[in-house]
């Protein structure tokens, strides 16, 4: 009997989940994130999490080299399938800890069923019209010979849905998200915070599963650079704003900042108003509940 074959338990993989990453590889890497996960006691942060490092990966697909397996990782973090951590004990090891969206896989599971079944629907009706084969071509079949897919495998034929659903941007993975909301937060606040940091990403990930958009963190981040006790405390941080009382920021009416305030009962002075304008958004100096 060949030395190939198998004798040994193997690793399985659904060809559905390598259709729908675009590569077999990647397929192969989540399914056996997925068979630790299962076997891990490390819970942080309502998920159970595993550690590794990328020469730890190798070991264990030695066939794949160490840039191919950085480049799936890296895929499959920014598409939101993999959240990652840093839970190491001391502050120096660079250890990545990985955990999966299960929601977010099965946003990305129906959203290629439906195109794979409008595939079908329309290559049918190609070949109603006689058209060229390859017209109708949108999705594969389970027979699809994988023994050539790499990591590199592009998916234009299918790409994955941003994070966010019908609301996202088209073509926005959720790395690029990100990157929209920390950039528009230090533009208008003046700071230099990373779209990379591990903490960050958690909390945007986190608000976007509940449904909220790049435009709500927008809009937070306006409110609160109107709230002069918010900025002074130095709460216009990622950690702050992203937080469990986003929704809260959200729905505020924006304060006016103490400048605002000064213009404004200066221009009723020298106008003389007789009585002045009522609005439902006024300056407040109050101490109000820390925002943590």
């Amino acid at each position: 009997m060949s030395r190939l074959l198998l004798d040994d338990y193997p690793i399985l993989f659904l060809p559905k989940l390598a259709e729908m990453l675009g590569s077999s590889d990647r397929a192969l890497l989540l399914q056996q994130i997925h068979y630790w996960i299962e076997r891990s006691e490390k819970y942080y942060d309502g998920h159970k999490w595993i550690y590794n490092t990328i020469k730890n990966w190798h070991k264990q697909f030695n066939w794949i080299s160490e840039r191919t397996l950085r480049s799936i990782l890296k895929y499959l973090e920014d598409e939101g399938i993999l959240l990652t951590g840093n839970y190491n004990k001391l502050k120096f090891d660079r250890t990545k800890w990985y955990t999966i969206d299960y929601d977010r896989l099965e946003e990305l599971t129906n959203a290629f069923g439906n195109s794979c079944r409008m595939g079908k629907e329309n290559s049918a009706e190609s070949n109603r019209k006689k058209l060229p084969k390859e017209t109708g071509k949108i999705c594969q079949t389970n027979t699809r010979d994988y023994s050539e897919t790499s990591s590199e495998t592009n998916t234009k034929e299918h790409p994955l849905p941003p994070k966010g659903g019908a609301q996202a941007q088209p073509g926005h993975t959720f790395s690029d998200q990100v990157k929209e909301i920390v950039d528009y937060l230090n533009e208008k606040a003046g700071k230099h915070y990373k779209a990379k940091t591990d903490k960050t990403k958690r909390l945007i990930h986190a608000r976007m599963k509940e449904g909220f958009t790049v435009s709500d963190f927008k809009k937070v981040i306006d409110n609160k650079l109107h709230d002069d006790w918010f900025v002074k405390k130095g709460f216009m941080r990622p950690e702050t704003l992203f937080g469990t009382k986003f929704e809260g920021y959200l729905n505020e009416t924006p304060k006016k900042t103490f400048k605002e305030a000064q213009e404004e009962r200066y221009s009723k002075d020298f106008w003389g108003n007789e009585q002045p304008t009522t609005s439902t958004s006024t300056f407040s100096q109050d101490d109000g509940d820390v925002p943590f």
